[in-house]
């Protein structure tokens, strides 16, 4: 059993998986997710799972590459984005320039070893 879970707050996703009926945390990542203050770029909190994955995916409305996507949500996904470290950084300060459309933007290296553990179905959690 696997689930990832993101915290809003913290600019976290943390991916874990059940061995053993213990929960082992496998990934600790920094994370970049949607603007807040506007409905339509946030990343809404709730209980999602992994719909479909694509390692080369290319945003149709925004023609940006999204590598690595997991979809989750609609057109919500969780996918390696530039400097996605920097950016929580920066957005963990109040200053939401560098958010997403509501997506889960995180480093192209932990993008594709979470892409490679997760699969479909694996539940997605975001939270406060």
């Amino acid at each position: 059993m696997k689930k990832i879970e993101i915290f809003l707050t913290d600019e976290k996703l943390v991916a874990s998986e059940k061995i053993s009926g213990v929960w082992r945390v496998i990934f600790d990542l920094h994370c970049i997710t949607g603007d807040d203050s506007s409905a339509i770029d946030s990343t809404v909190l709730g209980s999602f799972s992994i719909g479909r994955k694509y390692e080369d995916y290319t945003s149709k409305k925004y023609n940006v590459k999204m590598p690595y996507s997991m979809f989750y949500d609609g057109p919500r996904a969780i996918h390696a984005t530039d400097h996605a470290t920097i950016r929580s950084y920066i957005q963990s300060t109040g200053l939401n320039w560098f958010s997403t459309k509501g997506c889960v933007g995180i480093e192209l290296v932990g993008a594709k070893k979470l892409f490679e553990w997760s699969e479909i179905l694996t539940s997605v959690y975001i939270l406060k």
